[in-house]
């Protein structure tokens, strides 16, 4: 006999609940929300490096050229790969240590009067030639591991200090570097590193310091050198190996040291981010230099959605402006020193997942860009921070999701406008892969993002804007010309085309001025937004002949022009804003030009 199945009662709630579960997907969750305050304003990005220190710039080019190619594309394209957008390189110090496959370059002053300027000491320069010119790499950061051996208490580059006595040729060495690169290698080092992790004692090139030693140094010996001899490049400090701010709060707090300590940098060895008072509350750059897995080796989405959550709680914890992976690329196969991990033997390479989902925020996010306000974390496992150009009004909004469900979430737009979003996305099956557009509809959009996946959306506010085309009266020029409205400015090209973009949003229409030397300023009031002034075969003319720039053309510019009367283009003598014709030649064709409008002012010309 067959026992009959007994029902438990149940409630309606319950039943109600139950069928809802049941009718939803089961790899969805219901939509969360996230709001993007365009009007909300927090740090500027300075960008996102890597380094290639220690032959690995060399280990790169031992693959040939066309893997060598695809490395650096998979770095720095962002079209191809992650965009990286700074390159950190070391200064070398001339040890002994290591090998061809792992080891410090050669000195560039391998004694206190010797001087060695050859390219070849520094195995870096080609890849960095190569990367400013295919890929517009212009932030070039040079740490130091350690002064040279004859700068240092032991002697060695492994290990001790700097000797106190060795101050100032320590400082002088760091100059002379930044000068010669440029007059010598063409290349322009933008930022200097002065010490990599100065709580470091370790058997590879290195040199210990304290706070009160970066203080005594910099405000005595490296503030005033650089000053003296005009060094531009901004000075980064102390690196140290945790993430702190503990090495530099010293020289932020010195009236001297601080007009030179530009950037704290530190790294994330061991430790977690925390904000830096001292550092903000000077005006001062954060930037982490350096981070890796120095015991693991994950190449799957697990290890890149970690890194993912690291770039994340940089920006939202330190607010910092630029972060560092270690190695782009290096001859280690072992563990996660490296995005991409190079096997010598066998000439390949393979990439981990930790190099795309980095590069969901370093190909989109570009140099300039700034963060605005985004609700930090809608709900449990998702993660989201937003971008900016203030300059063009492109976004990007970076969405982790760490979760083993897919997650909707629905992204209200507040202070701005778009048509529509473009989404990229890296998962365990995908590498930023590009999605289809999502329509933008009201004020939000509402975007899939998968399962232990990190997703970038890309869009664009709609620009207001003034274009036109402007020509010289007297000649065939047109390049060149300064057009101006609501502290918006552009130069005309060679065909005399101008477009200022990013007007204020409330603007409906605007007064345009243009100017150039040598010619009466043109005020153009009421024009319309988004409409054009003149056309390429009927363009706005500017009248030659204010050689002055008094706002009026008289006889001052006769007289101005008599200054140079019958000298020709390449003579000390010549002025080119003295030329109106612009025919090589000072003379009286352009008087003839000044007469044409005489005595005319700014308010003389006709309305458009």
């Amino acid at each position: 006999m067959k026992k009959g199945i007994r029902f438990k009662s149940v409630s309606v709630v319950t039943l109600l609940t139950l069928l809802l579960a049941i009718s939803l997907p089961q790899n969805l969750y219901a939509a969360s929300n996230v709001t993007l305050d365009w009007g909300t304003d927090h740090q500027i990005i300075d960008g996102f490096g890597v380094s290639e220190a220690f032959h690995q710039s060399n280990n790169i080019a031992k693959l040939g050229t066309t893997k060598q190619k695809e490395i650096y594309d998979l770095l720095f394209s962002t079209t191809k790969g992650a965009g990286f957008s700074i390159f950190r390189s070391i200064l070398g110090d001339g040890g002994t240590w290591g090998n061809e496959n792992d080891g410090p370059n050669k000195t560039m002053q391998p004694s206190e009067t010797t001087w060695d300027w050859k390219e070849s000491n520094d195995d870096q320069i080609p890849m960095i030639k190569t990367i400013q010119v295919d890929y517009g790499i212009d932030k070039i950061l040079y740490t130091v591991w350690s002064p040279p051996a004859w700068m240092k208490t032991n002697g060695s580059v492994v290990g001790g200090y700097l000797k106190t006595d060795k101050y100032q040729a320590y400082a002088t060495y760091l100059a002379e570097h930044i000068k010669n690169y440029k007059s010598k290698f063409g290349i322009e080092i933008t930022h200097i590193g002065i010490q990599n992790e100065p709580d470091m004692n370790v058997s590879y090139s290195s040199c210990l310091w304290t706070s009160a030693q970066f203080k005594t140094f910099m405000k005595d010996y490296l503030v005033p050198t650089f000053d003296k001899e005009g060094i531009t490049a901004k000075v980064i400090m102390a690196e140290d190996s945790k993430f702190s701010e503990q090495y530099a709060v010293d020289c932020l707090n010195d009236p001297i040291a601080v007009t030179r300590t530009d950037i704290v940098g530190a790294h994330n060895y061991g430790s977690t981010y925390t904000t830096f008072p001292t550092t903000k509350a000077k005006g001062k750059g954060i930037w982490m230099t350096e981070i890796s897995d120095l015991n693991g080796n994950d190449l799957t989405i697990n290890d890149g959605l970690r890194w993912a959550k690291e770039v994340h709680d940089f920006m939202t914890i330190p607010q910092g402006n630029a972060w560092f992976y270690w190695w782009g690329a290096c001859f280690k196969t072992h563990n996660g020193e490296a995005l991409i991990q190079i096997d010598l033997n066998s000439k390949t390479y393979n990439v981990g997942k930790r190099l795309y989902t980095i590069g969901q925020y370093s190909r989109f996010i570009r140099p300039g860009w700034q963060r605005f306000s985004a609700t930090a974390s809608p709900t449990s496992g998702v993660y989201v921070t937003a971008y900016k150009d203030p300059a063009t009004g492109e976004f990007a909004v970076v969405a982790i999701n760490n979760g083993s469900s897919n997650q909707s979430v629905t992204f209200n737009l507040k202070g701005f406008s778009a048509s529509s979003v473009k989404q990229y996305t890296t998962s365990a099956t995908q590498n930023l892969a590009e999605g289809s557009s999502i329509a933008i509809s009201g004020s939000s959009f509402t975007g899939n993002l998968p399962a232990r996946s990190v997703t970038t959306f890309v869009g664009a506010k709609p620009t207001k804007k003034v274009s036109g085309y402007v020509s010289s009266s007297a000649s065939d020029l047109k390049a060149g010309f300064n057009v101006e409205a609501e502290g918006t400015s552009t130069l005309t090209d060679d065909e005399g085309y101008f477009e200022l973009t990013n007007l204020p949003e409330s603007t409906t229409e605007t007064t345009v001025k243009i100017s150039k030397e040598g010619y009466l300023t043109r005020e153009i009031e009421g024009v319309k937004v988004s409409g054009t002034l003149g056309s390429a075969s009927s363009p706005v003319e500017i009248w030659a002949g204010d050689t002055t720039q008094d706002g009026v053309i008289n006889m001052a510019d006769v007289l101005q022009i008599a200054k140079s009367f019958n000298s020709t283009s390449g003579s000390t003598k010549y002025n080119e804003h003295a030329d109106l014709s612009n025919d090589g030649v000072v003379n009286m064709v352009d008087v003839l030009i000044v007469a044409k409008h005489f005595n005319a002012t700014t308010s003389s010309y006709p309305e458009l």
